[in-house]
């Protein structure tokens, strides 16, 4: 039986002082199980949809991810590992 990871995923905007500055973005989350435990060693990939840029990184034993320094943007975000179906969410 396959279990489902659903992923939780916030988008907070941060502004540099710089005199060069721009805006960026972190992406944080948890991911877990359809009972709701958390599961660590996900491998999370974000995907920039206006750029087509990706980053990938991987949960903690506490199920969390955190992606800093995004550009300002809208991302999809997707979660796989084996013995689970991949799942994520749209439009971030």
């Amino acid at each position: 039986m396959a279990r489902y990871l659903p992923i939780g995923a916030a988008l907070f905007c941060v502004a540099s002082n710089s005199l060069f500055a721009q805006a960026q973005g972190i992406l944080l989350g948890t991911v877990h199980d359809s009972s709701g435990a958390v599961i660590s060693d996900v491998i999370v990939e974000i995907a920039n949809i206006g750029t087509g840029a990706t980053r990938k990184v991987r949960t903690n034993s506490e199920g969390g991810y955190i992606a800093s320094n995004l550009p300002i943007g809208t991302y999809d975000v997707r979660g796989q590992k084996q013995g689970f179906n991949q799942i994520g969410r749209a439009h971030v």
